[in-house]
């Protein structure tokens, strides 16, 4: 045998040897990562607040995820946290003009996505501020007022189309004119559709059902209002009889 050559046994030993260092290298660091500090929690909001995803914020952080997901539920205060740094994040990648440039168009009566093409925005952002309108009430508040303000539009355009009559003719293969009805059953589910979405978005004003809120309180004295009922009913049995009751003083009169 040479010397370089070693026994079979003796390989398998020392292949054992480097498994288990391995393998305590990797429970030492998944032991330390489990470990939540001060300083970690702190590296791990720094990194949400730039823009890193939860993943790779704990990453950076030195925690594994799940670690960060059990302090968040056993930690009011870190949830908190977790949501301020998120919007923190927000306000650096939607400035506040961006965002009131995107919701004028929107209040114009453009979609979304025609707003972000509007105001020269990639759509692939769109998704992002969603993720803003959810995190932020503030701003959500704007949009809801935004998309109130787009159903007055879709009034306006409802107006425009229906006065629209250019195209509601044509000629046949004859020569004669007639209906366009491609056209003008267009122009109907436009007018639908503006006036479904004003609906919803302003019920207030556009929906079917009117709802009136009463500024003051109403208060019904339920026994007034038993005691009312049961003489009426009563008086109604007792005029079957031939009897007559007189409801203030209370007397009854016999008719003949």
């Amino acid at each position: 045998m040479a010397k370089s050559e070693k026994p079979e046994h003796a390989i398998r030993v020392t292949r054992k040897k480097a498994s288990n260092k391995r393998k305590k290298g990797r429970v030492g660091l998944t032991k330390e990562r489990q470990t939540m500090t001060s300083k970690r929690w702190d590296d791990f909001i720094a990194a949400i607040s730039n823009g890193l995803t939860y993943k790779d914020a704990a990453h950076a952080a030195g925690i594994s995820s799940m670690t960060v997901d059990a302090y968040l539920i056993s930690n009011v205060s870190a949830a908190g946290q977790y949501r301020d740094a998120q919007l923190v994040w927000n306000r650096r990648e939607w400035p506040m003009d961006q965002i009131q440039d995107v919701l004028a168009e929107i209040s114009l009566g453009k979609t979304v996505r025609q707003a972000f093409d509007a105001v020269g925005i990639d759509r692939a952002r769109i998704g992002s501020l969603y993720r803003v309108f959810l995190q932020d009430k503030a701003i959500r508040k704007l949009y809801d007022e935004a998309r109130e303000m787009q159903a007055e539009s879709y009034a306006d355009d409802i107006i425009d189309i229906s006065d629209e009559t250019i195209n509601d003719w044509t000629t046949n293969g004859q020569g004669n004119e007639v209906a366009n009805h491609e056209v003008i059953n267009r122009s109907r589910l436009r007018v639908d559709s503006r006036k479904w979405l004003s609906g919803r978005w302003a019920p207030r004003r556009f929906g079917d059902n009117k709802h009136v809120d009463f500024g003051g309180s109403i208060d019904v004295n339920h026994a007034a209002v038993l005691t009312g009922g049961r003489k009426r009913i009563e008086k109604l049995h007792a005029e079957r009889k031939g009897v007559t009751i007189e409801n203030d003083s209370g007397r009854v009169v016999i008719n003949e």
